[in-house]
């Protein structure tokens, strides 16, 4: 996760619309889908959350190695799986 100050001009610099982010307000834990970034604070599906109550403003860092990794593993799996299936049909 990489930290934001909870400003409109650091939210525009930092986020996209369509970026999941993690707003922390009170010792509660949000994470949503940014719609938009008006001047007085973010917007999720469920409404606004005021930059002035935001404690933690975060972004979802994607891991490239990690996202190619796990492709990979599924592949291997999906490949092995269908290896196994076709040795055991050509056994019967």
């Amino acid at each position: 996760m990489q930290a934001i100050e909870p400003t409109p001009a650091m939210a525009r610099k930092n986020f996209k619309i369509g970026d999941i982010i993690t707003v922390k307000v009170d010792d509660t834990v949000y994470e949503f889908e940014l719609l938009e970034i008006k001047p007085e604070g973010i917007v999720g599906r469920r409404g606004m959350v005021p930059f002035r109550q935001i404690d933690q403003l975060e972004k979802k860092k994607v891991s490239m190695l990690k996202t190619i990794s796990a492709g990979m593993g599924v592949t291997y799996l999906t490949v092995t799986g269908v290896v196994a299936v076709l040795f055991l049909v050509s056994l019967l």
